[in-house]
């Protein structure tokens, strides 16, 4: 048998289904499909047979279109068609049509035309509808109280509101009584409400106003459900109860935060906190206390404090009972606990209850600032200088047991060891970690990820990250020359002034020291300065020099810089000095013999220094020509008792 047939294009297949149409019989009324089939939204589906079948064809009807579109096939088990080649749909060996993901555009109507192992052709129409759950699958009443069962202290006369959140299609909430006489003992003004969310699910609700006419009633029992029988039946079958609680004829102690009319009410508290109770009394002899709910183990109430109080005003005589408790709730995660405030006499009697008070706990991720980071617990870029402080701050939480630490993944920067700051303030934590850091690497280094982690019990809770920038490493200049991989080339007089200065840093306390190559270089006392710019100081030394060595012409001198929290970094410098000074009488030059000048009986003579400023000459001593000895003396002419010079360089006399 070849097991490799062609699939029939479209034309084709619809004339092979009419001939088939044309030449069989109605199948039994034992194998056929479903005629309406509920799909839910986003999940796999299927329209279930019951065939025998040699050949099917499955056609759809869907967004708006009358036409059929072949989508699926299946012939001698081998199957075909757009639809199962896309992998929207698949066929099973009865027939039935697989939808792997139910979406709203498969809501319509869909053929299927069959062969059946009798040579019998089947034909038929299934009608699909596409239904979301809601989320919780039953009603929820007062748009907060998830319970099915739920018990509400409530007035005589009040509102109560029914939802369901993500339903499709847009079903009708009722409420509905179990007291047989109901017009008599309550009335309803139902108002729904309905909201497109635009992704084909709704929001629906109802309201109720009521009333409760019959005085002698101390309790009421409601259902809250979906109206039509059909989409109760079908998809949506969960109810919540509802009992309400009509207030007694005897005083009702009121919890603080909810009405004074005694109904239930919900209340948004910490994690630990007081709360309180009042009631007022004829008698003295009564006393307050708590009644926590079963299932409500999370709840610790500790501290009682009651007071009573005798009260005479607004033509009101008796006693104000009060009952102030601190709470706590053992739990990390949001909550909902219930307590009811209960009067009891001095026997043990209980005269009155409020209602049920619901403590709403909401849980909320503590909010962990880096210092410079606007939003909390965000990623976020710094810049940062290449030495400071960090800060960490997380701000109004309720867990006691936890603190602060640094986590970084580079060698590059060292942080130093810090302690947090601890700070508690009604019932809430706060605490600040402020932390000092120095770049260790001399080159510029890339972004360092920086983690600030909450933790307890050095178990990590909550993380905020910062991607740390970091400016240029400091400039280190001998004679405003920078030459940040090898050495700067420097021309200087034999003697002077050398500067070495450095620029960028992020604090003044450092170092600088000379390093010459050649003792022939020798240093007088330094001058140091300091700046500072926007966020950075700069700091130079200068210091007199001069050579002893007229034969030296280069040398390398160089830079050291202490104190940068690192190793010492050497910034060096090749010099190349000017020639010696040349001193020359009327232009003659012989340093190693007398000059012999021609000169006439009454005349000048001219001393001069090349490369150096003029000389001022007293009547003996030695000339400070670059720390060459020059020894001199003046004496007289003869003619006309001029001053001239008679030198000797080093140790040689000139002789005019």
């Amino acid at each position: 048998m070849n097991l490799v047939r062609p699939i029939l294009r479209p034309f084709a297949l619809l004339l092979a289904i009419a001939v088939c149409a044309r030449r069989g019989n109605a199948s039994t009324e034992s194998e056929g499909c479903e005629s309406i089939v509920h799909l839910e939204l986003g999940k796999e589906g299927i329209i279930s047979c019951a065939l025998t079948v040699q050949f099917v064809a499955w056609a759809g009807r869907t967004e708006g279109t009358d036409t059929p579109q072949v989508i699926v096939t299946l012939d001698d088990l081998i199957k075909g068609g757009v639809g199962y080649s896309s992998g929207e749909y698949d066929v099973l060996p009865d027939g039935s049509l697989v939808v792997t993901r139910a979406g709203l555009h498969h809501e319509g109507l869909f053929d299927v035309t069959a062969r059946t192992g009798d040579n019998q052709l089947y034909k038929g129409t299934v009608e699909v509808i596409i239904f979301a759950r809601p989320t919780p699958t039953y009603p929820v009443i007062n748009n907060g109280i998830n319970m099915q069962n739920a018990v509400l202290d409530s007035g005589r006369k009040g509102t109560i509101t029914c939802s369901m959140q993500n339903v499709r299609p847009a079903i009708v909430l009722e409420f509905a009584t179990t007291n047989p006489r109901v017009n008599d003992v309550i009335t309803f003004q139902n108002a729904t409400m309905m909201k497109n969310n635009g992704d084909g699910t709704f929001d629906v609700s109802v309201r109720n106003n009521f009333e409760v006419k019959d005085r002698t009633i101390e309790e009421l029992n409601l259902i809250c459900r979906v109206s039509e029988d059909y989409y109760r039946n079908q998809l949506f079958p969960d109810v919540t109860m509802v009992t309400l609680k009509l207030p007694a004829a005897t005083a009702i102690p009121i919890v603080s935060g909810c009405q004074e009319d005694g109904r239930s009410c919900l209340v948004s508290v910490t994690k630990d906190g007081d709360i309180s109770c009042t009631a007022r009394s004829p008698d003295p002899d009564v006393y307050l206390s708590w009644r926590v709910h079963e299932g409500n183990s999370k709840l610790s109430l500790t501290d009682n404090v009651q007071r009573t109080q005798y009260i005479n005003a607004n033509n009101s005589v008796g006693f104000v009972v009060t009952l102030k408790t601190h709470y706590n709730i053992n739990s990390s995660d949001s909550t909902l606990l219930v307590v009811t405030c209960v009067l009891r006499g001095i026997d043990e009697e209980v005269l009155s209850s409020s209602g049920m008070t619901y403590l709403n706990y909401q849980h909320e991720a503590p909010r962990i600032y880096i210092d410079g980071c606007h939003i909390p617990n965000e990623h976020c870029r710094l810049v940062k200088p290449r030495e400071g402080n960090l800060t960490c701050s997380v701000n109004r939480f309720n867990d006691q047991n936890l603190t602060l630490h640094w986590r970084i993944d580079s060698e590059d920067v060292v942080l130093r060891e810090s302690r947090p700051v601890v700070s508690r303030n009604d019932g809430n934590t706060s605490i600040s970690l402020t932390t000092s850091y120095y770049v260790a690497d001399t080159a510029a280094i890339p972004p360092i990820l920086i983690s600030c982690v909450l933790t307890e019990q050095q178990i990590p809770k909550y993380t905020t990250t910062a991607l740390l920038t970091f400016t240029g490493p400091p400039v280190i200049a001998i004679d405003g020359c920078f030459v940040p991989d090898g050495s700067c080339h420097l021309v200087k007089q034999r003697k002077g002034e050398i500067t070495c200065s450095i620029h960028g840093i992020a604090y003044r306390n450092i170092t600088l020291a000379w390093a010459p190559s050649s003792d022939a270089m020798k240093l007088g006392e330094s001058d140091t300065a300091e700046s500072k710019d926007e966020d950075s100081y700069s700091v130079s030394v200068t210091t007199p020099y001069y050579l002893t060595d007229d034969s030296l012409s280069t040398m390398t001198i160089g830079c050291i810089v202490t104190g940068l929290r690192r190793s010492e970094i050497l910034e060096t410098a090749v010099v190349t000095f000017a020639a010696p000074p040349i001193l020359t009488i009327d232009g003659c030059f012989s340093p190693q013999h007398d000059c012999k000048i021609a000169k006439t009986r009454v005349g000048d003579y001219r001393a001069q220094s090349m490369g150096y400023q003029a000389l001022m000459l007293t009547s003996r001593g030695v000339l400070d020509l670059g720390r060459i000895p020059l020894h001199y003396k003046v004496v007289r002419k003869s003619a006309k008792n001029e001053l001239m010079a008679i030198m000797m360089y080093p140790s040689e006399r000139l002789t005019i």
